[in-house]
């Protein structure tokens, strides 16, 4: 899970019972790992939207710009 502000991410992984320190922060996004059942339950709650993986790799790109 990924989002655009690194506290409006924290505050989606806290709703799913996700810790702070689960965040993985290596690398070029700051992001939490989630299994497809708990993506789904983040949809599913509206803390999420699903995007695909050519569609992150375009927001990266956007704003390296």
């Amino acid at each position: 899970m990924v989002a655009d502000d690194a506290e409006d991410l924290h505050r989606a992984a806290e709703t799913l019972g996700l810790r702070r320190e689960w965040a993985h922060d290596r690398g070029r996004t700051l992001h939490y790992d989630l299994p497809a059942e708990m993506r789904e339950r983040a949809i599913a709650l509206g803390v999420a939207l699903p995007i695909s993986w050519r569609e992150l790799a375009r927001k990266r790109a956007e704003s390296e710009l």
